[in-house]
């Protein structure tokens, strides 16, 4: 049994037989997922009985008392890391089937199975006591050692102690020598750091006053341009312009303007209180002048007409004047719409078509392969409920396998097959038009009169001889026969031949 993504997938579908106690294990392999797990317990389950087993490496034997009546045994696998880790696979799609055991005698066992909890505090009791014991070995070895240790250590004290003053002063020297190499590391990083904080600030002050400067730029040209523009309006003129110098579709100017000066132009709408449109000639701060309409404007009250919609849809000029659309228009509109996009067709090559295979409902084989594209277009014929001689029809193979005119196969009639097997029997045994067997293709002496004697003896065996009550010999100009009659003249058997 293999548990891999923590699911147990078994080879087939197991079967046990209950009331066997200790006889049925179950070997595991386990994925790498389960090689961290310091203890792995298994769950069966039977009906209304569970038990948890311990998992010795990978078997597990499965408890007497999970099998003590038949059922359907699930199986789930627990591992454990540690005590903050658990791992657990999913239930059993296919459990195990618990069949009915034949008769026997005596009881269920007495004595229960451990608990897989009692089975891994056992271990752990073993390997306490094995890891206690061999603690005392080391103890006891540790002791020899020491007491061997002691004697060397007395003869080394008195070196060591000389040495231990060298040492000491030596490490006097060198602590006050880190101590100065770590000062001036602290230092020298300090003084980077301060280095490298200077540099920024520098930088961002650069950037500072160039924003600044920038700033004091652009608001000096703009109090210049309203101050240009107040001025303008001081000493502000106004001028009425005539046609030709404005456009009598947007009403804008077309002559170079007076920056001083607020043009007049006629409304196109000539509404009450709103005769004119006043137009300045603004010059802005790159240099450039542009016109620039006083106050507002409605949209002008005439409707968008079907000939400008036909005239934006035909891709013609359109009219540039600022309209509405009605809801008339818009209907209009919706419909060219709509057919225009209902004469768009969706193509494809079939070039186009690079993995898969077109399914037959959708006009294709369903298949890679020509065998099995014959398969899927012939396979499914329906079979007639009866066939007559002139509805028989046969499928051939092309013997040149066809081309792509012609085809690969071709239907026949019944008739024709016939015609076909009939010629082909009668070139075989020799027979002629009248189904006759031609003698002038057999060698002389083919059919000996040992044969022949022997072939009429071998029939008269076969005949009731006590019957026959005399032969009857005739000769003719094409041949002759020999027929046997009993005591009615009825006929028991006969040859005849031909010439």
């Amino acid at each position: 049994m293999r548990i891999v993504a923590r699911e147990i997938r078994v080879p087939h579908n197991e079967r046990i037989v209950s009331k066997n106690v200790g006889a049925d294990a179950i070997d595991l392999t386990f994925d790498d997922e389960w090689r961290e797990c310091t203890s792995k317990v298994a769950v069966f389950k039977n009906g209304a009985d569970e038990f948890r087993a311990a998992v010795s490496g990978d078997l597990v034997q499965i408890p007497w008392e999970v099998l003590d009546r038949p059922g359907e045994l699930h199986l789930s696998l627990v591992g454990y890391v540690g005590e903050k880790k658990r791992i657990v696979t999913e239930k059993m799609t296919r459990p195990f089937k618990v069949l009915a055991a034949g008769s026997l005698a005596g009881d269920s066992p007495s004595d229960p199975t451990p608990d897989a909890v009692q089975v891994l505090l056992n271990r752990v009791g073993d390997a306490a006591e094995t890891a206690e014991a061999a603690a005392s070995r080391a103890e006891a070895t540790d002791r020899a050692v020491s007491a061997a240790e002691s004697a060397r250590t007395a003869a080394e004290a008195a070196r060591a102690s000389s040495e231990e003053s060298r040492a000491s002063a030596e490490t006097s020297r060198a602590g006050a020598e880190s101590a100065r190499v770590a000062a001036e590391t602290s230092r020298r990083d300090a003084e980077a750091a301060r280095s490298a904080a200077e540099a920024q600030r520098t930088s961002a002050e650069s950037g500072r006053r160039e924003a600044e400067a920038s700033r004091v730029v652009a608001e000096a040209a703009r109090v210049a341009e309203f101050d240009q523009m107040r001025q303008n309006f001081q000493g502000m003129q106004c001028v009425l312009l005539p046609e030709g110098e404005y456009d009598p579709e947007t009403a804008e100017p077309t002559i170079e303007g007076d920056t001083s000066v607020i043009y007049y132009v006629p409304n196109p709408r000539h509404t009450v209180g709103d005769l004119y449109l006043e137009w300045r000639y603004l010059a802005v701060s790159d240099g450039s002048c542009i016109w620039e309409l006083i106050g507002g404007r409605d949209k002008l009250p005439d409707a968008i007409t079907v000939a400008d919609i036909d005239a934006i849809v035909g891709g013609g000029t359109a009219p540039k004047a600022e309209r509405y659309l009605s809801l008339t228009g818009l209907a209009y509109l919706w419909a060219v719409v709509r057919e225009w996009f209902a004469a768009k067709l969706h193509k494809h090559d079939a070039a186009d078509i690079e993995t898969g295979q077109v399914p037959v409902a959708r006009g294709g084989t369903g298949a890679s392969t020509a065998l099995a594209a014959q398969h899927n277009i012939l396979g499914d014929m329906a079979a007639a409920d009866a066939v007559s001689d002139a509805d028989l029809q046969f499928v051939l193979a092309r013997p040149d396998g066809g081309n792509e005119t012609a085809g690969a196969v071709f239907r026949a009639a019944g008739s024709l097959i016939w015609n076909w097997l009939d010629a082909r029997i009668r070139s075989t045994f020799h027979f002629n038009a009248s189904h006759q067997l031609r003698t002038e293709g057999l060698a002389d002496g083919a059919v000996t009169n040992a044969k022949l004697d022997q072939s009429i003896r071998d029939s008269l065996s076969r005949v009731a001889v006590a019957r026959c009550s005399r032969v009857l010999f005739a000769v003719t100009e094409t041949g002759g026969y020999i027929q046997f009659v009993d005591e009615s003249n009825q006929p028991i058997f006969g040859i005849s031949a031909s010439n």
